[in-house]
């Protein structure tokens, strides 16, 4: 692991090997050392490495996520599952939201909807996340639902 002197790359040999990082190393954006263990790639693509149910879940859109997907669960048993995104079924309903001063940034904002449970998925302008089938894009400033009537928990996530 000294051969690799960015902490991206650290993170990312002891979680996947050093022989992943030499392959994939150019194209990893954020890693995050779990349980679960998160990787984001510069294509947008995210890959959650649960070490415990020996479990990949990949989501984003398709490329190097699967790639790396693929080439973990050739070096160890792991079952892969692909979350897609939902299509919308009607014109979003925004629901604005004051922002705090401590909000954070995207990643932070990541952070949370997965401390509550959720697979979240990074999409371009927003944090896409489906809580009891109603879809939420987390932009930040507001909240767009994509499923009318919303969930009662997604109600309650978008008041927390």
């Amino acid at each position: 692991m000294t051969q690799f002197n960015d902490k991206k790359s650290k993170i990312l040999a002891g979680i996947t090997g050093n022989q992943i990082v030499a392959e994939f190393q150019g194209r990893i954006r954020y890693v995050k050392k779990g349980p679960p263990h998160r990787i984001l790639l510069h294509d947008g693509g995210w890959v959650t490495v649960d070490n415990a149910a020996a479990r990949l879940t990949v989501s984003g859109p398709r490329g190097d996520a699967d790639k790396l997907a693929g080439a973990l669960a050739q070096l160890e048993p792991f079952a892969v599952h692909r979350v897609e995104r939902s299509l919308l079924k009607r014109r979003p309903h925004a629901i604005k939201a004051i922002i705090p001063v401590a909000a954070g940034n995207e990643d932070d904002r990541f952070e949370w909807w997965m401390k509550k449970g959720l697979l979240p998925e990074q999409r371009a302008g927003g944090i896409a996340v489906t809580v009891n089938g109603t879809l939420l894009i987390d932009r930040g400033h507001e909240i767009e639902v994509h499923d009318l009537p919303p969930s009662n928990q997604s109600l309650m996530l978008i008041a927390e």
